[in-house]
């Protein structure tokens, strides 16, 4: 009797989740551990074979999944198969991270902090908790040098603030980071993908053989590139910390001693100047955080995640959430994102 192959299914609904499931998506096929493919809500299929996405509601049925991850808060819960949540970032004191809302059947998270308050919230077992590491961050073992960028030695800033106009750094800072280019750094500056467009164009007033915008859904091969992270509110700088280099925010709200915080532009020179002069000086913090959020630094996030699910599946652990009156309001809810 020929054995089961496992089907699975990575849903997104923004753009940046591509690089959150990519790794998980490369293991899966690289190890012949099932069959995948994509769905988004997103009509962006960026730039990868149609082969793999299977575009319209009636398919994914017809396909029926065994297992579909999602790294945002939302999954259609009609679907079939083992739902199972990775999540989209490690900023994990932002609004609406530990919500059980009901559509996932399965957490996987991505280090100790946030899997201590999954098992606090996770009332009466309803719902299957297991920390695995994130899947976006596997390639750091595998990456730790990059082609240059730049055609010189200066030292190089990657500056990645949030979106929220309410939170970001990139309308305050743009001033200063405009005189700071008479020194001699270099700029690498990635943008969210959901920020304003006009501040973007302020910023490509600037451009210049040493201050280049990128795009791509991966930041993490700029932060090689780098030697400090420049950013605010961003769950960036939680990734960042794997790198185990300088970090200055701009009035942080959270961990705000990760690294140097200011909460004026006129202190940004000073802040770029001290980083790169004692780039050890916040290593603890930075590793007691990292320690916190995510200790694997081993590349293997991927195959914990598929261990952990194909272990539910085996021993057909299911949750309970499917009958309450929240998990009805959202199957019916998230019917709409496809339909």
């Amino acid at each position: 009797m020929a054995k089961k192959v496992t089907k699975y299914l990575l849903f997104l609904t923004k753009d940046y989740s591509y690089s959150i499931l990519k790794l998980l998506y490369d293991f899966i096929l690289k190890n012949e551990r099932g069959e995948v493919y994509w769905f988004s809500t997103n009509i962006n299929r960026f730039g990868t074979k149609d082969d793999i996405w299977l575009e319209t509601n009636e398919k994914v049925i017809q396909y029926n999944p065994d297992v579909i991850f999602a790294p945002g808060n939302i999954v259609p819960a009609h679907w079939p198969g083992l739902k199972v949540q990775i999540f989209h970032g490690l900023g994990e004191e932002k609004h609406g991270h530990y919500r059980l809302n009901g559509l996932f059947d399965m957490y996987c998270t991505p280090g100790p902090f946030i899997t201590e308050k999954f098992n606090r919230i996770n009332k009466n077992g309803k719902y299957i908790i297991a920390e695995t590491g994130w899947p976006k961050l596997d390639s750091i073992s595998e990456n730790k040098s990059s082609k240059k960028i730049f055609n010189n030695n200066n030292p190089t800033i990657l500056y990645a603030p949030t979106f929220s106009k309410k939170l970001t750094s990139a309308f305050k800072l743009f001033d200063a980071i405009k005189t700071l280019q008479g020194f001699d750094y270099n700029w690498i500056v990635k943008f969210h993908e959901l920020i304003d467009k006009s501040l973007v164009k302020q910023y490509m007033s600037i451009e210049s053989d040493h201050f280049k915008i990128v795009d791509g859904h991966n930041i993490l091969v700029n932060m090689i590139k780098s030697d400090v992270l420049l950013t605010d509110t961003s769950s960036v700088a939680y990734e960042y910390l794997l790198f185990d280099k300088p970090i200055i925010t701009f009035n942080a709200k959270t961990r705000i001693d990760k690294g140097i915080n200011i909460f004026s532009p006129i202190d940004l020179n000073g802040a770029i100047f001290r980083a790169l002069n004692a780039p050890d000086e916040f290593k603890g913090n930075r590793m007691f955080y990292l320690d916190e959020l995510h200790p694997y630094k081993d590349g293997k996030s991927s195959k914990r995640i598929l261990d952990a699910v194909n272990d539910v599946l085996k021993n057909g652990r299911i949750s309970k959430n499917k009958f309450n009156i929240l998990a009805k309001y959202n199957r019916w809810k998230t019917r709409r994102l496809v339909s």
